[in-house]
């Protein structure tokens, strides 16, 4: 009787066991897959796997509200994606709209329907996010009229100096006319290859850093498909082993008169 309570007992914590394995085994396959999915997109556009996500809406937004927590970030939809309204001691002083281009190529007509929509939702500035600029443009680009377009690794830090800028110039306690000259010197900059020159590096860096982490997930997803075939051998060697045991124990009378005959 205890030997039958304690042969169950094994076979129970033995099936744990397994079941645990093959559970592991099944989430770390998801895993691999979800990863190779994303992978292979961001492969046939040409682009890192950040590029990819990143000129959503909704990963744009979660980007500037952690940056930005004084400020205000709305969704808006049509004519501009998100709206941010700068936030200097409970005053609104400045606005931003955004529009996310997920394209491969550049079109001049987002330029053109970026600055309608400046101009209908009464807003300061307009920035056109997307990983494909004007030909010639690296990363930057100011087309006039307070209206640029970005790659998405440069955006949050232009938005920073922009942002700093406008608070420092519009909170100063000079002359309108002073505050009117500043911005005036402040949009020259802007403008200028100097500037453009310094986002770019901005941005060459941080794609530098994206692309080793790229490398990084290559690296675990491959260790990920090593884990799998462990993962499978180990649960097809204690499922074996079960079966011999079984196999035994189904047989153990058998065994034990062939050793006393």
């Amino acid at each position: 009787e205890v030997e039958k309570k304690a042969i169950a007992k094994g076979k129970i914590e033995q099936q744990k066991k397994i079941n645990t394995i093959m559970k592991d085994g099944e989430k770390w396959k998801e895993k691999a897959k979800v990863f190779e999915k994303k992978y292979n997109e961001a492969l046939k556009k040409g682009k890192t796997m950040q590029e990819m996500g990143f000129d959503y809406e909704k990963q744009l937004k979660e980007d500037l509200e952690k940056n930005f927590p004084d400020d205000r970030i709305f969704k808006k939809g049509q004519k501009g994606d998100l709206l941010q309204i700068i936030i200097y001691k409970d005053n609104d002083i400045s606005k931003i709209l955004y529009e996310c281009k997920k394209v491969q190529d550049w079109k001049d007509e987002y330029t053109r329907k970026l600055k309608d929509a400046v101009l209908d939702r009464e807003v300061e500035y307009g920035i056109i996010v997307t990983s494909e600029l004007k030909k010639g443009k690296r990363g930057f680009c100011s087309f006039g009229e307070k209206v640029f377009a970005i790659n998405p690794e440069g955006v949050i830090d232009f938005v920073k100096f922009l942002r700093q800028g406008i608070i420092e110039i519009k909170s100063a306690k000079i002359t309108q006319e002073e505050k009117d000259m500043l911005m005036k010197h402040l949009w020259e900059y802007i403008e200028s290859n100097k500037f453009e020159n310094s986002i770019n590096g901005v941005i060459d860096k941080a794609k530098e850093l994206k692309d080793m982490l790229d490398k990084e997930q290559e690296v675990h997803k491959r260790i990920w498909e090593r884990r799998m075939g462990y993962y499978n051998q180990i649960s097809e060697n204690s499922l074996d082993i079960k079966e011999k045991v079984n196999n035994i124990l189904k047989n153990k009378k058998k065994i034990s008169e062939s050793i006393i005959n």
